[in-house]
């Protein structure tokens, strides 16, 4: 796999459980947070894997990490590991 670089103000993230999906969880300017997806992709072209960020991020703004990640499980949970 290719190494990830996180994003400056990331805090905490999450991976799927095949390793392609990085659900990245940032602290805005404001002291709350949001989170972001990540997604690995092969160029058969280039014949190399590259990260791509979705531009916007969901459209929800957390008080807390932890109610960041409790969004995430509830979209996402059958892409996450459960612990």
């Amino acid at each position: 796999m290719i190494k990830r670089v996180p994003s400056k103000n990331e805090v905490d993230d999450l991976q799927s459980t095949d390793g392609k999906t990085i659900f990245s969880i940032r602290k805005r300017h404001d002291g709350n947070y949001e989170f972001f997806l990540e997604v690995l992709n092969f160029d058969s072209e280039e014949d190399a894997y590259y990260w791509t960020q979705n531009i916007l991020p969901h459209p929800s703004i957390f008080g807390s990490i932890s109610d960041a990640k409790a969004e995430i499980f509830a979209q996402f949970g059958h892409m996450l590991n459960a612990n």
